[in-house]
């Protein structure tokens, strides 16, 4: 692609990012784009039909990162939630009888259990069924006018308005420099492996897999006793645990804004929403050392050369003889803060 790019007139640089899905083309005023739009069209189908049956399997490719469909689809749910927390205001002022609460426990009970949400992402997809319960919830909290759950509804859209508003100022950051020097756009794309096991469910997901189910037994055991209806309604609604969810998406938006405030591009976000699943942590060798070496230690020894040490608090022509083997080792990256410590 980069060589049939390349032959087009005008155009003076073409690099392919296989993991971004994309091609970067440098090119001046007089460049046909249409042709140029041509010959990626093109190559992206033959890619398509070589991968063959793999394509499913395939991982998929991160994108553009400076899209704006993301940011507007950000803002479109920021402004949804923000008219959802009116509206259900209004309502309840008005004492308008909305939807029966029951529903939107429900749909928040199929949210919360990990299982049911787990079959939904197998069948339409992890981004499917997020956009899919944001706008359910959404909706039924305006509809049933809770104020409260269409303004905790509206408070996670911002949070995501604004970790999609860093993500793009460091892609905007990188681009600017990435544009310089010539080759800096190309790699190649990662290929897609199958996890050997699935992947374990985080300390949220152990809780709610034991809430969702003691909440709805609990539902269950009290409708049929003497308790009144909107009391078992109140036992579902304390006992659905939307709490990790709640806490998982915060702390996510958090990291990402914070690492791209600082440079980083987070490009697959959806991995720090899965950060509470992790339980080994292996790090290089090199990222602890600092290339030099130190002395970790003086070992006396009862035979050998002998080496010559000068005191020099008494003047430069004492002299004492030690037998000793100096064990060194290399420098950890802390070290200088251990002997900032020690004197």
């Amino acid at each position: 692609m980069e060589g049939a790019l390349r032959r087009v007139p005008g155009v003076s640089r073409a690099e392919v990012n296989g993991t971004l899905g994309c091609v970067y083309v440098g090119c001046g005023p007089e460049t046909d784009l249409e042709r140029v739009k041509g010959l990626v069209a093109t190559a992206d189908a033959a890619a398509q039909v070589s991968k063959g049956a793999d394509a499913g399997r395939a991982r998929s490719q991160v994108g553009f990162p400076g899209d704006p469909a993301a940011a507007v689809g950000a803002a479109v749910r920021l402004g949804a939630g923000l008219v959802a927390v009116g509206v259900a205001t209004v309502g309840d002022r008005l004492r308008l009888r909305g939807l029966p609460p029951v529903v939107m426990s429900a749909v928040q009970l199929v949210e919360s259990a990990p299982p049911l949400r787990d079959g939904l992402v197998r069948r339409i997809g992890e981004k499917a069924t997020e956009r899919g319960f944001a706008m359910t919830n959404l909706l039924l909290t305006t509809l049933t006018f809770r104020p409260l759950g269409a303004a905790v509804a509206a408070t996670m859209a911002a949070a995501r308005y604004v970790e999609v508003q860093a993500r793009r100022r460091a892609w905007a950051d990188w681009a600017g420099r990435l544009a310089v020097h010539e080759g800096t756009y190309r790699h190649d794309a990662v290929p897609g492996y199958e996890r050997p096991a699935p992947l374990p469910p985080g300390p949220g997901d152990r809780y709610a897999n034991l809430a969702a189910p003691v909440a709805l037994g609990a539902y269950g055991l009290t409708a049929v006793g003497a308790l009144s209806h909107d009391r078992d309604l109140a036992l579902l609604i304390a006992g659905t645990p939307r709490g990790p969810q709640f806490g998982r998406e915060a702390f996510a938006s958090s990291v990402a804004r914070a690492v791209s405030d600082r440079g980083a591009l987070a490009l697959r976000p959806e991995a720090l929403r899965r950060l509470d699943r992790i339980d080994t942590v292996v790090l290089d060798a090199r990222v602890l050392a600092t290339g030099g070496w130190t002395v970790e230690g003086v070992v006396p020894l009862n035979g050998g050369p002998q080496s010559t040490a000068v005191q020099e608090q008494d003047g430069p022509d004492r002299r004492c003889r030690t037998r000793a083997a100096i064990r060194w080792s290399p420098r950890p990256w802390w070290g200088r803060w251990r002997y900032w410590a020690w004197w």
